[in-house]
């Protein structure tokens, strides 16, 4: 009988593989290369399920550090824990939570000026309170609406 090399494959990809190796997590290539070390402790990502497709950024935590991924390439080390990763704003790598409030990680690191009460799933539409704000990937809005 063949011995599993892995004890857990979290995602499968065309570009990468996120697995678990000693119940620490890392990244493989389809050949079985690795790409990283395993030594993380949780993995974040986002998969769509009627596809069954899981999108190309993701999060992988070693102690409290956040590091972010995309295709299995390292985009940037964060204190954030993003929670979902369907953003379409440019150069976003996903929506993360503070005390309540969201926010919008990028790829080098800054977020939006501000928190909002909500972010849409996509990442384009914010609120606070009564206002509707259409989101920019520079980290500023512009109001939509605003009830008087």
């Amino acid at each position: 009988m063949i011995k599993p090399i892995y004890d857990t494959i979290y995602a499968v990809e065309p570009k990468f593989i996120i697995a678990a190796k000693h119940n620490k997590i890392g990244i493989i290539n389809l050949n079985g290369t690795q790409l990283t070390d395993f030594e993380y402790d949780e993995t974040q990502y986002s998969k769509d399920m009627l596809f069954d497709y899981t999108y190309p950024v993701f999060g992988l935590r070693k102690k409290d550090r956040w590091t972010y991924f995309e295709h299995g390439k390292k985009l940037v080390d964060s204190d954030y824990k993003c929670t979902s990763f369907l953003t379409v704003l440019e150069n976003a790598i996903g929506i993360f939570s503070v005390h309540g409030k969201e926010n919008i990680l990028f790829k080098n690191g800054k977020t939006l000026e501000k928190y909002y009460d909500t972010i849409s799933e996509n990442g384009l539409v914010g609120t606070i309170g009564d206002t509707i704000l259409i989101l920019k990937s520079n980290g500023k809005d512009e109001v939509y609406f605003k009830k008087n």
